[in-house]
């Protein structure tokens, strides 16, 4: 289950509660900090709060939570709070040492 719309997960995770399947969350975003950080909400609006906290009730009933980078691996393990689902980091870009960019000419 992915994060795009926010709240597609809520859904998936009752439909995996229904049938007894376990549940993974793919993060892309982080809600409310991307909203905050957009300035599209105040920190401490009620908005913020609240999404804030269906978001870390959320994580807290996940089977696993996959997360693109280090700083969003440590953003979701601060915000967990009852039980530690397993945390899974897949870096999402690439390693420049071993790609690098080749010349236009005999790359097709």
């Amino acid at each position: 289950m992915v994060t795009n719309p926010p709240s597609l997960p809520f859904f998936a995770l009752v439909a995996c509660k229904i049938r007894q399947a376990k549940c993974y969350l793919l993060l892309y975003d982080l809600y409310p900090e991307v909203l905050v950080a957009t300035g599209l909400v105040h920190p401490d609006a009620i908005a913020a709060r609240l999404l804030g906290f269906l978001n870390d009730w959320l994580y807290n009933h996940m089977e696993t939570i996959i997360v693109l980078g280090r700083d969003m691996y440590r953003i979701v393990e601060r915000r967990m709070n009852r039980r530690n689902p397993s945390i899974v980091m897949i870096p999402n870009w690439a390693d420049i040492d071993e790609i690098t960019p080749q010349p236009r000419h005999g790359n097709a």
